[in-house]
């Protein structure tokens, strides 16, 4: 059993830029947290409870003109621990950065953020709990661009970054650090005011230290407004990956590739419905 008791409290003040007081809004305040926690490592036996304090200041900047959007956030918090385990009281962290330039046809934007929290994790083998508490860093970073060559046609880009990095916070687990790319293009046809039809393709790389993989997929899709409160969307497409254990990795370096079709529809609220066929080729070979 894991029983959590949190409480939250959020102060914040507003602060024009000295800069400029029409272009920036710059924002200001803090959140304090106090949490109780009966199995603070969750682990099956041996159970530890502790209380958490955490108090994290922040401060936030955007500014907006006709052309071009920019946002930021910064904050860092002290967590204080106590109660039955040792000393474990750590820095949360987190920095956003995100903005748009908009020209006549096209639409720039980037987004790059950093968050570094205590959190639980799945390990990468298979002994002991199947969970751990760690500290988690994860890095992120995305650029976008969209191009309108006519009233009806659009091209656009995508292009990401990220990386995890674990340390267990009280334990050997071993954890799994990982890190990829992705890059994807689309073409857009607006068939009339409300009806959107996309075709979108795209490339994805894995890494871990457990396995590394990478994928391929493709994606013809219809977007249809009846009225502001319901939107339908349906799709179809499919995918191929690659998948393998890393040399280090207690999988023994299997490979497994995947082939797939897909069908969905998505209704009011977001539902979907994926209907999946698929046909593998598992090729698994004996580690040496």
């Amino acid at each position: 059993m894991r029983l959590r008791v949190a409480y939250l409290a959020v102060a914040a003040t507003a602060v024009a830029s000295l800069a400029n007081a029409q272009a920036w809004s710059v924002q200001s305040g803090a959140t304090g947290r106090l949490e109780y926690n009966d199995n603070y490592f969750f682990v099956p036996v041996d159970t530890q409870s502790a209380f958490t304090a955490s108090i994290t200041p922040f401060l936030t900047a955007a500014r907006r003109t006709e052309t071009s959007d920019v946002t930021a956030l910064i904050a860092v918090g002290a967590n204080e621990v106590w109660g039955d385990p040792p000393a474990v009281n750590y820095l949360s962290g987190r920095f956003d950065l995100d903005g748009s330039v908009r020209e006549a046809r096209s639409t720039w934007a980037g987004k790059a953020s950093f968050v570094r929290s205590a959190d639980l994790q799945n390990q990468a083998s298979q002994a002991g709990a199947p969970l751990v508490l760690a500290y988690t860093n994860a890095a992120s970073m995305a650029g976008a661009y969209t191009y309108a060559m006519t009233e009806r046609w659009s091209l656009g880009a995508t292009v990401g970054a990220y990386g995890n990095r674990y340390e267990a916070v009280e334990s050997d687990a071993a954890l799994s650090n990982n890190h990829g790319f992705y890059a994807s293009g689309n073409v857009g046809y607006a068939y009339s005011e409300r009806t959107l039809l996309t075709f979108v393709t795209g490339y994805t790389f894995y890494d871990s230290s457990v396995a590394r993989g990478s994928g391929v997929t493709t994606t013809i899709g219809a977007v249809h407004q009846f009225s502001p409160q319901l939107t339908i969307s349906a799709s179809a497409g499919g995918f191929w990956s690659n998948t393998e254990a890393s040399d280090n990795s207690l999988a023994g370096g299997n490979h497994l590739r995947e082939v797939a079709v897909a069908l969905g529809d998505d209704g009011v609220g977001g539902a979907a419905l994926i209907k999946d066929a698929n046909i593998h080729v598992d090729d698994r070979r004996v580690a040496d």
